[in-house]
């Protein structure tokens, strides 16, 4: 998805460009979604919510203790290495071709 995003842009996709580049057929495709933007808010959908759920954790209050020691507090850490996971993701979404609203259905 994320290589077709990158060539035709977030508007463009078609079931047929996502199949032929994850070479399945149809069939399968729609074993999963509806259609290309039903994939494409799934997949939103699921990294929002991964990225949400780090957020979430996150406590302005231990920052400072943290910083006292001279240490990274660990969840931050995870936030970073979570957009690291999915920077091709953000980097498409994020990008002339995708869609600034990374939590909403476009």
């Amino acid at each position: 998805m994320i290589a077709v995003m990158e060539e035709k842009g977030i508007d463009r996709i078609t079931v047929s460009d996502l199949t032929d580049k994850a070479d399945i057929n149809r069939g399968t495709f729609y074993l999963h979604y509806t259609d290309a933007a039903d994939m494409v808010r799934q997949v939103k959908e699921e990294i929002w919510d991964g990225l949400k759920q780090r957020l979430e954790k996150l406590n302005p209050v231990d920052y400072p203790k943290y910083a006292a020691r001279n240490e990274p507090y660990p969840l931050v850490l995870q936030v970073v290495e979570y957009y690291g996971e999915h920077t091709d993701f953000f980097r498409v979404i994020l990008g002339p071709k995708g869609s600034p609203f990374l939590c909403s259905s476009d």
